[in-house]
């Protein structure tokens, strides 16, 4: 709703203003019972379904955001974030980080940025995108048309299980996936769509499924 008003006081008094949407990230520092000042209980270690996670709930949040107000750009907090005592001092914000401080790479939120950087050029158009086959509280799909006119078919999985959907006309796109099992190689990889337009999500798992043609 708050995102609605914004876009309605945008049209009616500046439509030149532009929006930005910053700190998207998701917030899991501490244990609930951790008081905010007190860093010597917040978490420290990371999993790599934390990281799926996190790339996912990014992208999920802009292309939501799109949808209603087209936003200039949606940012993380920081290229770094890191735990306590990583510097002595405080502790940061993990969710905004694009980099595994601990694998010294860019982690799966970086990649994701990538990709949407090169495939999701605004202005964006949503298409319909409905299928018998997606529940849609579990996973996310939605076609795009964007600057360059190129279909996308942006699918999230929302749940820390593995599932599948079947999307058709996509079989000859190109389909790239990052998932929690890359964080070792730190990179996004090809994925398969099968005859029947079967595609398999592991958890957390973010896809780009883009007609190159």
């Amino acid at each position: 709703k708050a995102m609605l008003t914004l876009g309605t006081l945008q049209a009616q008094l500046n439509p030149d203003v532009e929006l930005h949407l910053t700190e998207s990230g998701i917030l899991c520092n501490s244990p609930p019972d951790c008081d905010v000042n007190n860093y010597t209980c917040w978490y420290t270690n990371y999993t790599t379904a934390y990281w799926a996670a996190s790339a996912g709930q990014w992208l999920y949040q802009y292309l939501l955001t799109a949808q209603k107000i087209n936003p200039v750009s949606i940012a993380h907090s920081q290229i770094l974030g890191y735990p306590y005592q990583f510097d002595g001092l405080s502790g940061e914000w993990p969710c905004g980080s694009m980099v595994d401080w601990d694998a010294n790479a860019p982690n799966l939120k970086y990649w994701v940025t990538l990709l949407t950087a090169r495939h999701l050029k605004p202005p964006l158009a949503f298409v319909s995108t409905t299928n018998a086959n997606v529940n849609n509280a579990s996973v996310y799909v939605q076609g795009l048309i964007n600057a360059q006119r190129q279909s996308i078919v942006v699918v999230i999985n929302k749940l820390a299980k593995a599932q599948a959907v079947v999307i058709e006309g996509v079989l000859s796109w190109s389909c790239l996936a990052i998932t929690a099992e890359d964080m070792s190689t730190s990179r996004p990889k090809a994925c398969i769509v099968g005859a029947s337009g079967l595609l398999s999500l592991p958890p957390f798992a973010t896809v780009f499924l883009v007609d190159l043609e």
